[in-house]
Order: structure tokens, then C-alpha cells, then sequence
């Protein structure tokens, strides 16, 4: 927390052969919101002009209640249906920085780092840029809220204030005891499956035991089911059954034989907000009803 400091001096005289030392006041310190330091960035004020060239950050404005200071958005910011009035300052990896720059905005926030050459403009146009990455884990996901709510709210109210929109998804996750779905694989984008160090393990290993939390990021699926198989396959709903049971590995499970198998929406973890919490009530419903259909014991979690 930084402070203003205010050393007021004062009773200095001179007497013909004497000096006196000047009678200094007490410190007077004055505690104020701003200036804040999140992520490496230092926010000298409370944001009036708002850009968001991150589809997640832009609905969390929304969530924040903040959405008033939005004037700017990327092209695939399309969520809530009010952030389409909002000008469009074009894709977030090539997004249009003069027409960014001629708006003026307080605060630019980003999800992918832009070039060196962009940050030193914004820069020197006075507009700070903030960066919040994807979150590979909860705990990552929580301080993106709490980060954010800083950002808007200053050092009295911005952390709570964020653990406050961030609460509904630890609901969720503190209730994570009602079902235990045993192994499992989630197979995602490129039909790869997410491993450890991705938000979606994080999510998922909630609920079960992922049998490639050893390795890292999004692999392959080769070699990976040579000792263990999953009960259940948690499935991107881009794919279907079929495109599994013809692949050369997938087709080889027992699960996807057995048609043990949810479908999930992976734009949820694409763009992390408070929706994820829809994925995760919709995911528990699906379960139960597989596990009925296929007169599965149920084991609470431990």
C-alpha cells in the first residue's frame, strides 16, 4: 500500500549568533485508494475509460457492474448481448492501436501480451495496459477476479470486492463432493486430452481423478492409456461419439465403447467468468443421469 506523505516544516528562526534547528511536525500521513500495482502494472487512478480486448475481462466488466466504463472491445467479445454496442476495435491479437490510442481510454486490458512496440505507445499515450492471463488453475482464476476488482476499486474495497464476484464459482467448487465420477479423460481441442497445468484439469479433478494429471498441458493421447483407462470420457462438444470410435486410440477404451461419455462446452474455460458455474451444474446433472442409465454405484468423494 502506498501512502502521501505530507512533512510540514515550520518555527525556523535565525538569532544574531545563535541558530536554532527548525521545529519539524509530526508526519501526517494520508491513506489513499491509488496508486495500485497489480501484475506488474501500476494504476494511478480509478479507471473512467475502459478497453477490453479479452472476451473473459470484457464479462467480468459486466459481472463488476462496471459495464458504463466499457468503450471499447475485440471482435469476439460478443457476451452479453449489450457488449455488441460497444465500438470494435477489431481482433485482440491485431487489434486496430491507432484507433485505440484516439480514444483515450484509462485502461486497456488484455489476455495475450501485445507487442513491445504497442505496449511503449500505449505508454506513452498515457494508457495503462493490464494484463490478466488465462488461468491454468482455481487459485489463478480467483486472483484474476481479485485483481480485477482492485484495478476498479482501489486498495479499501477492490480485493473484496473481487472475492465477492468470485464467490458463486467457490460455491460450486465447495460443494464439489457430490459425485465422484472415478477416472476420467477430457478430450479437447485437436482431440487432445487436458492434462495437468490447464484450467480444465483444475475444474474437472474436482470431481474425479484425471489419468493425465502427471503430465503437462494438452498431449497427446498415445501411450497414455497403455496401464489405466478412464471410467469416463468428458468430451469437447465440437466432437462426437463417432469421431471417437473411429480414431485409433479413442476407439480402443472400454468408456467409449460403453458410450460413457459427457459432453461439455469448452468455451467455458476459453473465456473463464462466473458462467463456468452453468458447465459445472450442467456436468453434474449429465453424470447422475449416466451413472443411473448405467447402474453405476455411487461413491461420494473423499
Amino acid at each position: 500500500m502506498l501512502s502521501l506523505i505530507y512533512i510540514f516544516i515550520i518555527g525556523c528562526e535565525i538569532d544574531s549568533g545563535n541558530e536554532e534547528k527548525p521545529e519539524i511536525a509530526e508526519e501526517e500521513t494520508e491513506l489513499l485508494p491509488y496508486p495500485v500495482i497489480i501484475n506488474d502494472t501500476e494504476i494511478e487512478k480509478q479507471p473512467e475509460m475502459i478497453v477490453s480486448l479479452s472476451p473473459a475481462l470484457t464479462e467480468m466488466i459486466f459481472e463488476f457492474g462496471e459495464d458504463k466504463k466499457l468503450v471499447g472491445r475485440c471482435n469476439y467479445c460478443d457476451y452479453p448481448k449489450a457488449v455488441t454496442d460497444v465500438k470494435n476495435f477489431g481482433s485482440s491479437a491485431r487489434p486496430d492501436i491507432d484507433g485505440i490510442i484516439g480514444l483515450k481510454p484509462d485502461l486497456l486490458l488484455i489476455s495475450t501480451p501485445l507487442a513491445a512496440k504497442d505496449l511503449l505507445t500505449m505508454e506513452s499515450h498515457g494508457i495503462k495496459t493490464l494484463l490478466f492471463e488465462s488461468p491454468k488453475n482455481l487459485d489463478e482464476f480467483k486472483r484474476a477476479y481479485e485483481g480485477l476488482g482492485l484495478a476498479l476499486n482501489g486498495l479499501f474495497t477492490g480485493t473484496e470486492v473481487g472475492e465477492q464476484q468470485f464467490s458463486e464459482i467457490s460455491k460450486v467448487f465447495d460443494n464439489s463432493d457430490v459425485i465422484n465420477i472415478g477416472k476420467f479423460a477430457y478430450i479437447t481441442e485437436d482431440l487432445k486430452i487436458a492434462a495437468g497445468g490447464t484450467l480444465e484439469h483444475a475444474v474437472f479433478s474436482c470431481f474425479g481423478d484425471n489419468i493425465a494429471k502427471d503430465r503437462e498441458g494438452y498431449v497427446s493421447p498415445d501411450d497414455l492409456f497403455d496401464d489405466v483407462q478412464p471410467d469416463i470420457i468428458i468430451l469437447n462438444d465440437k466432437y462426437n461419439l463417432n469421431r471417437l470410435k473411429d480414431h485409433d486410440v479413442y476407439s480402443g477404451l472400454s468408456a467409449v465403447d460403453g458410450d460413457r461419455v459427457i459432453y461439455v462446452t469448452n468455451l467455458y474455460f476459453e473465456r473463464p467468468t462466473v458462467r463456468i458455474t452453468e458447465l459445472i451444474e450442467k456436468f453434474i446433472l449429465d453424470y447422475k443421469s449416466l451413472d443411473q442409465l448405467y447402474n453405476r454405484v455411487h461413491v461420494p468423494a473423499s
